[in-house]
C-alpha cells in the first residue's frame, strides 16, 4: 500500500512478545491523521490488524501528529502527540483496541485532548501505570519560550472513559528548548 508519510511527525513503535511490531506514524489525508500499522515478525501486515494491517485516525479533520506509542498491560495501544495546529494545538491522547479499532469508550471518540497552557501545546511521550493512570509529557508554547507541560488521566468509575486529573501542569525551567526521554 502506498503511503504518503507526513513529514514532522515522529513515528512511535513496540514490539509486542510475539515478535510483531506496531509502529505509529503521521500521514497526509485531511491534515495529517494518524496511522498505526501492524506487522508480523516476518515484516508482512497482519491482516488481523485494523483494515489490511492498518488503521488511519482522523480527529474532526484537522492536524494530528502522533509522536509516541505504548501498550497497556491489557493489550490496549496508547498514541499520544499533538491535535491541531498553531495556537489551537493541544496535547492529545488517543486510545486504540488491540485490535485496530478505536476505543470509542474513551473521551470523545477515543481521544482525549489536554490544554494546560491554553495556547499551543505539544504532546511527546505518553505512558500508562499499572492501575489505568495514562501521563503525558509535552511543551507548553508560552509566547518567549517553551515550558514542560505534563498532565494525568485516569480511568473513571465508569469503565472505559478517562478523567483528566487535572488540567495539566506547566513546569518553568528558565525555557525548555526540548525533552529528551532516556530509557
Amino acid at each position: 500500500t502506498d503511503t504518503e508519510l507526513s513529514g514532522d511527525a515522529t513515528p512511535g513503535a513496540a514490539l509486542l512478545d510475539d515478535g510483531s511490531l506496531l509502529v505509529a506514524t503521521g500521514v497526509a489525508g485531511t491534515g495529517k491523521d494518524v496511522m498505526v500499522a501492524k506487522f508480523l515478525p516476518d515484516g508482512t501486515p497482519d491482516t488481523s490488524f485494523g483494515t489490511d494491517g492498518s488503521v488511519v485516525v482522523d480527529r474532526a479533520g484537522g492536524d494530528d501528529t502522533p509522536r509516541s506509542l505504548h501498550l497497556q498491560l491489557d493489550g490496549k495501544i496508547l498514541i499520544g502527540g499533538t491535535t491541531g495546529s498553531g495556537a489551537a494545538a493541544d496535547m492529545a491522547v488517543l486510545r486504540l483496541q488491540a485490535s485496530g479499532a478505536v476505543d470509542t469508550g474513551c473521551g470523545t471518540a477515543g481521544w482525549q485532548t489536554i490544554d494546560p497552557a491554553g495556547g499551543a501545546d505539544d504532546g511527546f511521550v505518553v505512558l500508562a501505570g499499572v492501575a489505568g493512570q495514562v501521563t503525558i509529557a509535552g511543551t507548553a508554547d508560552m509566547g518567549s519560550h517553551l515550558d514542560i507541560a505534563v498532565a494525568s488521566l485516569s480511568i473513571a468509575p465508569e469503565p472505559g472513559y478517562w478523567l483528566l486529573d487535572s488540567g495539566g501542569a506547566v513546569y518553568s525551567f528558565g525555557g525548555a528548548s526540548n525533552i529528551e526521554v532516556e530509557p
